[in-house]
């Protein structure tokens, strides 16, 4: 716990300096040291009495839980860390760390949100932190924003969306100059562009982008970003292509513990082995299957949702009406329809279908 134990005086520098650390390591997909360094960082602002710089490693601890897969202690961190947040108090946050608390905070929980099934939850939490991010001015803090509002509306599946705030994203990186999100901004930009025009010159744009966004030393966000390449080259290049995308990010997640990601790859790998062999579904079953299991163990009810609703669709097309709706039906409860996620009505309508 001496890590970053020093004079009282120093204290703004040496909070900062533990802030800095713990973002490095969680970009470089080093996520147990992330988590050990803010776990270490709050604990020496509670026992200093330093509300303020407390919030920081909250909201830095609950974006690591979220990608490890703990979704439920990430809400429970972020939470807190909205909860205490005061403006009059810590409103500097957002140049002693170079983002505001609140907006990331906010950004960050309304990714848990989504994933836990509160998806209307999540669109008001990421509006909140946009519009925070724009009153308050500072250019990280927008740009930060715009990211986690891109890397949302990506998540959903709304293509339009996605490009909307890819573009804004890189207005602000190319104005200001923030490499930090560059890459990952032309990613999602590419990514929009293969699946809204052009397939091909998307993947070959998104690859690109991805080597460069790698080649920084980041392996954060890295397994989604194969699953991203994977959806454009399963139509540019073909399933074995877009197959070993998806082995090469599940490598990567387990590697780094990036695992919140985890159903959405394995879903993916689902589809894309069901297109491959339609007439041979068990391969897809399994990885559908899976994808339910992990969505499961993590509280990730959106993600039960999809994947559930990709097997139900499986077994219907193969004349396994009861086994379609004994894995739609509770997958579905607690949900209701929403532009938020069109899944659900759809959903929905397939068990209507199944009765």
């Amino acid at each position: 716990m001496d890590e970053f134990a020093g004079p009282a005086e120093n204290a703004a520098a040496r909070f900062a300096a533990a802030d800095a650390q713990s973002l490095s390591s969680f970009v470089r997909g080093e996520f147990r040291h992330a988590r050990e360094t803010a776990e270490t960082f709050l604990w020496e602002a509670e026992a200093e009495g330093r509300g303020m710089e407390a919030g920081a490693p909250r909201r830095m601890l609950g974006l690591v839980c979220l990608f490890q897969g703990d979704l439920k202690a990430a809400r429970s961190v972020l939470e807190r860390a909205l909860a205490d947040y005061l403006p009059e108090r810590d409103g500097k946050t957002q140049f002693l760390f170079g983002r505001d608390t609140e907006v990331a905070a906010a950004a960050y929980l309304a990714l848990a949100e989504w994933h836990l099934g509160e998806v209307e939850r999540a669109r008001h939490l990421i509006d909140r932190a946009t519009r925070r991010a724009d009153e308050l001015g500072q250019v990280a803090t927008i740009a930060n924003a715009l990211f986690w509002k891109t890397y949302l509306e990506c998540r959903r599946d709304d293509v339009t969306a996605t490009r909307l705030a890819a573009d804004a994203l890189l207005v602000v990186t190319k104005e200001y100059g923030i490499e930090a999100y560059a890459h990952a901004g032309q990613i999602f930009a590419n990514w929009a562009h293969g699946r809204l025009l052009d397939p091909e010159t998307g993947a070959s744009g998104l690859r690109q982008s991805l080597a460069a966004f790698m080649a920084r030393g980041n392996k954060c966000h890295a397994p989604a970003m194969h699953g991203l390449l994977a959806e454009l080259e399963a139509i540019a290049k073909g399933p074995d292509s877009a197959l070993t995308l998806i082995d090469q990010g599940l490598a990567i997640a387990k590697e780094t513990g990036e695992h919140f990601t985890d159903p959405y790859l394995h879903r993916m790998r689902g589809e894309i082995l069901l297109k491959r062999d339609p007439a041979s579904p068990a391969p897809a079953e399994e990885a559908f299957q899976t994808a339910i299991d992990n969505a499961k163990e993590q509280g990730a009810r959106s993600y039960v949702l999809l994947a559930s609703l990709s097997l139900a669709k499986l077994y219907q097309s193969t004349s396994r009406q009861d086994e379609a709706y004994a894995v739609l039906a509770p997958a579905l409860e607690g949900f209701r329809p929403t532009p938020e996620m069109p899944e659900i009505a759809e959903a929905q309508a397939l068990l209507g279908k199944l009765c």
